[in-house]
């Protein structure tokens, strides 16, 4: 659906005319707006549709019971425990499936796991201001530190690029920083991420042996490919693969006369990636009773290793490296889902692991994005970070060039 692209408008009276006379400013902002309906429209479709197929495939009964899910919407009276109890449906269709869901959870373990990912976020958060900083963009740690966040929330919130463009809008508000250089921070910060995914990777490697890993690795890269080509129809990026080059080239060589702001970056980055690992690790621990064996194979056979755990969330990124959906919601879940699979644990408990670490980490990046808002504000508008998707600033087509 190329027409659906947030693709940018044309400038008013540039020369192209309708049958019935010149392009208008109204005109223009009325099938902008129409594009970014349609193609967020597709996206929040893309997002559902992913986590039902993956909530299906693993078996609706068996997620929401283990989960404990089946347990607040049987007190809640939206699913009858029997058919003679109020609420929708004939009730639960095994008595396990109630007991399953009543089996009592670690919410310590859940708390920590939640506040390892806020710490993650104030990590990067540094990270993302060391970069700014190292681009020549003023500006205070904890105003830098706002700017992560507010993209950070948004992205999770929104779809496609939204979470860069609003660290675009950020740091264009916080410093008057152009487009061109807002645009290398955020190129620099994608970078040390990928460099978190590769070392990870490397170590998952060195942890397992090369079949399991490379089978592992598959699935997720696949995602990614149908992800790049999803955002190439729906939000394609003006940059050339020359001028990428060239951006990626020039801000190597810069780093490497940085020595001290590179090794920064990169402890900063193998530390948060680490406590990522770690998080993802405890998540299904909490979870996890005799009755409830969502860590293990049908022969009791722990499967969710902390080698297996590398790989799984290096394939959760990997997946949602391009998000098309709001924060790649779907891609994350079903990159860790496969990659569990594949090294050998039953696909009903490796969509609950990977409902599991998803929803706690989400929630705590959303509560702190709603923190930071309530508490702070930002210098921005959502209605900046949308145009700059859209691309109506000259400076993002100077960068383009």
């Amino acid at each position: 659906m190329p027409g659906a692209a947030l693709r940018q408008p044309a400038t008013p009276f540039d020369g192209r005319e309708h049958a019935r006379g010149p392009v208008t400013d109204r005109a223009i902002i009325a099938t902008s707006d129409r594009d970014t309906f349609v193609s967020f429209s597709v996206a929040y479709i893309l997002g559902v549709a992913a986590l039902a197929s993956l909530v299906l495939t693993g078996g609706f009964w068996d997620v929401i019971a283990d989960s404990r899910a089946l347990a607040a919407l049987i007190a809640a009276g939206i699913i009858p425990l029997s058919e003679d109890d109020p609420g929708l449906g004939e009730g639960v269709p095994s008595v396990h499936l109630w007991i399953n869901s009543q089996e009592p959870v670690t919410w310590g373990l859940v708390a920590l796991a939640a506040a390892l990912f806020v710490v993650v976020a104030v990590l990067k958060g540094v990270q993302f201001h060391a970069i700014a900083r190292f681009q020549g963009i003023d500006g205070p740690t904890g105003g830098h530190l706002r700017a992560f966040v507010y993209g950070n929330g948004v992205g999770r919130i929104l779809p496609f690029r939204a979470g860069e463009a609003a660290w675009s809008a950020a740091l264009e508000a916080q410093s008057g920083a152009d487009l061109t250089r807002a645009a290398r921070v955020i190129a620099i910060f994608k970078g040390f991420l990928i460099f978190e995914l590769v070392v990870f990777s490397v170590i998952g490697l060195i942890l397992s042996d090369i079949l399991t890993w490379a089978t592992s690795l598959l699935p997720p890269l696949l995602l990614l490919v149908a992800a790049w080509l999803l955002m190439r129809a729906f939000s394609p990026d003006p940059r050339s693969l020359a001028a990428k080059t060239r951006s990626v080239a020039g801000v190597v060589s810069d780093l490497w006369r940085e020595p001290h702001t590179m090794v920064r970056l990169v402890l900063l980055s193998l530390t948060s990636f680490f406590l990522v690992e770690f998080a993802s690790y405890i998540v299904p621990q909490a979870f996890a009773t005799l009755n409830v064996q969502i860590i293990q194979d049908d022969l009791r056979n722990v499967i969710f290793t902390p080698s297996v755990v590398i790989m799984a969330v290096v394939g959760g990124y990997v997946a949602r490296l391009v998000p098309v959906t709001p924060g790649g919601v779907g891609q994350f879940e079903w990159g860790i889902a496969i990659v569990l699979v594949v090294n050998g644990l039953p696909l009903p408990e490796a969509v609950i692991v990977a409902l599991l670490i998803s929803a706690v980490r989400y929630a705590a990046g959303l509560l702190l994005f709603l923190g930071m808002m309530l508490s702070y504000g930002i210098e921005t508008n959502l209605r900046r970070v949308i145009a700059i998707m859209r691309r109506e600033d000259p400076s993002i087509v100077k960068e383009a060039a």
